[in-house]
């Protein structure tokens, strides 16, 4: 086996571990940290929910997520309304680490995983 063949495969399986530690990080952020995030945020989720998902399905939960890790992330919101800046500077680091980083590692595998595949076709691995 030739030396970029063996990386291929080891970056392969990385980001398929990286993949799943991020499925496990949402699991644990959706269902432990999304009712503090929700209880802080509670005045503002409006400006980033479209729609009114409630309930306790992990698609719901997931979605409600979402919109809290766009007020905390997005600097467009965040300019609509002056006083959700200090919200969010107020926030503990530990709510803000569950609410942006899986997200973030999701970005990063999705990323990585298209540009592995592309490296991966190009070479003839695939």
């Amino acid at each position: 086996m030739e030396v970029t063949e063996i990386v291929f495969a080891w970056a392969c399986g990385a980001l398929i571990i990286l993949g799943v530690i991020n499925c496990a990080m949402i699991f644990y952020a959706v269902y432990t940290k999304l009712d503090a995030l929700e209880k802080h945020f509670d005045e503002w989720l409006y400006l980033s929910m479209d729609c009114g998902s409630s309930g306790g399905s992990f698609y719901s939960r997931t979605q409600r997520m979402t919109a809290v890790s766009r007020l905390i992330t997005s600097k467009s919101i965040q300019r609509q309304e002056p006083l959700l800046i200090d919200a969010v500077q107020r926030l503990p680091r530990g709510l803000r680490f569950w609410a942006t980083s899986p997200f973030h590692v999701g970005y990063f595998v999705c990323g990585g995983t298209s540009l592995l595949w592309l490296y991966g076709k190009y070479r003839g691995f695939l």
